[in-house]
């Protein structure tokens, strides 16, 4: 697999975003993007939300005259990958309709999370539109949602949140006409926004690539500040130095990743320039990916709001001091192919799936001898 060398964006942020700005993201040496959309943006307030299908042609974009259609269609004609995350935060909370009288984050991951609820129902839903519009571009994936979390590590929701993924992703392969890749994040639990590892199951799905975050620890970066984690050279749980927290928190999410021999993302990661030592951090955690076997990565953020995250600023000027830290870790390389045709993708029509299952091996076995 190509690695990704990705961006956190999306349409309409700060003083908009167009073809230019994912040119100038292509021209800095990136080969994806991951463009979040709030989950009510697609879905209408119905009894089950049905999906609002404007948002394809014509509701989304700096003046709402854009639709997503167009942006898919520009990241292809830039030959870059494309990540579509279906996405809630503690800081765009649903409204009301969603989630009637829920009002904390893990509330709402519970409900979600249950089989049957009609929360549960609409975002399988939205994916499965989702799927069905983009079936044949291979260029887009799909991240299913953006940092589910719950209270408890300990409960039954990891296997709950496994049972919703695999459904999830039954959906999508029952409607997409070629494989694409499903990122699924690994769930958070408690005030420390910590990874749910020991307890999480893995997808028994194909083409599940797991996905995490690393802004830990928030704010100000200090490497020997003390922080309470496993340290991997004494193998004791204590008090230690924030770099070596830091490895714990990425270390224990590889290993675990590895074990189920899944591909990993880091979809989203980053610092604010205002923040003591961001460039350390930066650097520390994009060395300690590669070494620990990423598969890519997404910086957080291209955002022309002027953000201190961004790698651009209100003017749409590049924060060359931002570039100069991620730029060695890209090595130029096109986006990743899309993933091998699992055998059991769902049917597309008899005589027609056993000529395209034939043509794919035949096209697999000429690449092995390298005479394409």
């Amino acid at each position: 697999m190509n690695k990704m060398y990705g961006i956190n964006s999306a349409w309409g942020a700060g003083a908009g975003f167009g073809r230019e700005d994912i040119q100038k993201i292509k021209q800095m040496g990136f080969n994806t993007v991951r463009a979040a959309f709030i989950y009510w943006g697609i879905l209408m307030p119905t009894d089950e939300f049905t999906i609002n299908d404007s948002v394809f042609t014509t509701s989304i974009g700096p003046s709402g005259t854009v639709g997503l259609d167009q942006y898919v269609d520009w990241y292809e004609a830039e030959g870059m990958n494309i990540i579509l995350t279906l996405a809630w935060t503690p800081w765009y909370k649903p409204p009301a309709w969603a989630f009637p009288g829920v009002t904390e984050l893990y509330d709402r991951c519970e409900i979600l999370f249950t089989p049957g609820t009609r929360e549960q129902i609409g975002w399988i839903n939205a994916w499965k539109a989702l799927a069905d519009r983009y079936k044949d571009r291979p260029h887009v994936m799909f991240e299913i949602i953006n940092e589910p979390g719950i209270n408890d590590k300990a409960s039954a929701y990891p296997e709950a949140y496994k049972v919703f993924m695999e459904e999830l992703t039954d959906g999508i392969r029952a409607t997409e006409t070629i494989p694409h890749w499903n990122i699924v994040p690994m769930l958070r639990a408690g005030a420390g926004w910590e990874e749910v590892v020991d307890e999480q199951p893995d997808i028994n799905r194909p083409n599940i690539m797991w996905g995490t975050h690393r802004y830990t620890p928030w704010g100000d970066y200090d490497p020997n500040e003390l922080k309470w984690g496993y340290d991997y050279e004494t193998g004791k749980t204590g008090w230690i130095p924030a770099h070596k927290y830091v490895y714990w928190r990425i270390r224990r999410c590889a290993d675990k990743i590895h074990s189920w021999g899944k591909p990993w993302m880091n979809t989203e990661f980053g610092k604010g320039i205002d923040m003591q030592n961001w460039a350390l951090y930066l650097d520390y955690i994009l060395t300690l990916m590669e070494e620990l076997g990423i598969d890519g990565w997404a910086f957080h953020s291209y955002n022309r709001s002027g953000e201190n995250f961004s790698i651009v600023d209100a003017a749409g000027n590049i924060r060359t001091q931002i570039l100069d830290v991620l730029a060695p870790h890209m090595e130029p390389t096109p986006p990743p192919e899309p993933p091998t045709p699992p055998i059991d993708l769902p049917a597309i029509g008899g005589i027609a799936l056993a000529i395209a299952d034939a043509a794919l091996i035949t096209y697999a076995a000429a690449v092995f001898l390298g005479l394409i």
